[in-house]
């Protein structure tokens, strides 16, 4: 009989179970690393959820957003997920004083549901196949945590909304972002296949090509066509990364330590030096350069991400983080540097004086 209790015991330290429910390893682990992400804005989800409770109208949805709205850019429908997203962690929270209110979760129920049947649609393919999957993907990740979990029949239709835009079709960033919503539903249904592929399709970009959109071999990358585009495209490339990276950090689907070296040599040397002080050079934007403010960069929380998964560099993180915090200054740390960049036809050059 004490062999036999010693033999469970071994096997349940085999396949460690997380606090979230039964998740078995690697998807509990994982997922909680997502949620403790997602769930830094709970303390101050509570107000944001009061109102958008009271504003829900008896069918979930607000008279504020046009449901029927097909615009290519500032798409209203979506803000509609976007008033969920507070209500949800406010729910989550055990600091808020909405913790497990009935009330809330009816609210955020019916919600969901009106999203769902209403399915409403872009005319831009950005915002139905990268957007709305991923924001859909956070609030049921966010919602695993809840006391009273969503019924079952509007997590799995909502999870088969997931299931738009196929990442081996795109290059580059837009690659990455299409997995990212793959791995959030591999982790919702414990979809061992899925989680790999998924991961092998947001770290395949982590590669040098030529003549391909994406990170090229004089560590430039290019998006649409041969467009310079070291932030933006390149600026979505290095979030998505790290955040992957940082998640599955650890487990049998970490980075690997050469698309790890890859990714590092991009950040530190070509990224970063584009930046002085806290502004990048208006050049690597492309056209992102007519948005508002663009140009101002805050890097110190992924630097600090980046610090995780490439810790042999990590006084060139810490240096970099100094220069974007309150105290530093836009030469701590800053060393002579030129590059041309042969395939992006650009030059960097940059001196601690200037």
């Amino acid at each position: 009989m004490k062999k036999s209790v010693l033999i469970i015991f071994f096997l349940a330290c085999l396949s460690p179970v997380v606090s979230w429910g039964q998740a078995t390893y690697p998807f509990g682990t994982i997922m909680n690393r997502v949620f403790d992400d997602v769930a830094k804005g709970a303390k101050n989800a509570e107000k944001a959820a009061t109102i958008n409770l009271d504003a829900l109208k008896q069918d979930g949805s607000w008279a504020a957003i046009d449901y029927k709205a097909t615009d290519i850019t500032k798409w209203d429908p979506v803000n509609h997920l976007e008033k969920i997203t507070p209500m949800l962690l406010a729910y989550v929270s055990k600091e808020s004083a909405l913790y497990g209110d009935k009330a809330l979760f009816d609210g955020i129920v019916k919600a969901l549901t009106f999203w769902y049947t209403t399915d409403a649609k872009s005319d831009n393919w950005w915002h139905n196949e990268i957007s709305v999957p991923q924001k859909l993907g956070v609030l049921l990740i966010i919602a695993n945590y809840g006391e009273t979990k969503l019924p079952a029949d509007l997590k799995t239709g909502l999870l088969n909304r997931m299931k738009r835009g196929v990442p081996e079709e795109k290059t580059g960033a837009n690659k990455t972002d299409i997995a990212m919503h793959y791995f959030y539903r591999a982790l919702l249904t414990e979809d061992t296949a899925l989680l790999a592929s998924s991961l092998n399709q947001l770290f395949e970009p982590v590669q040098l090509v030529s003549g391909e959109e994406g990170l090229q071999h004089d560590f430039s990358y290019l998006q649409h066509g041969p467009q310079l585009y070291i932030s933006g495209y390149g600026g979505v490339f290095i979030s998505g990364v790290l955040k992957i990276a940082n998640y599955v950090k650890g487990t049998p689907y970490a980075l690997s330590k050469e698309k790890a070296a890859l990714f590092s040599t991009f950040y530190r040397e070509t990224y970063l030096h584009t930046i002085r002080g806290n502004y990048i050079d208006f050049n690597v934007e492309g056209r992102g350069v007519s948005r508002k403010d663009i140009l101002k960069k805050s890097e110190k929380y992924r630097l600090a991400d980046a610090k995780q998964i490439d810790p042999a560099h990590e006084a060139e993180w810490e240096a970099a983080i100094t220069r974007f915090s309150d105290s530093g200054t836009a030469d701590y740390g800053v060393k002579p540097y030129h590059q041309h960049f042969w395939t992006a036809d650009y030059v960097l050059h940059v001196r601690p004086e200037y």
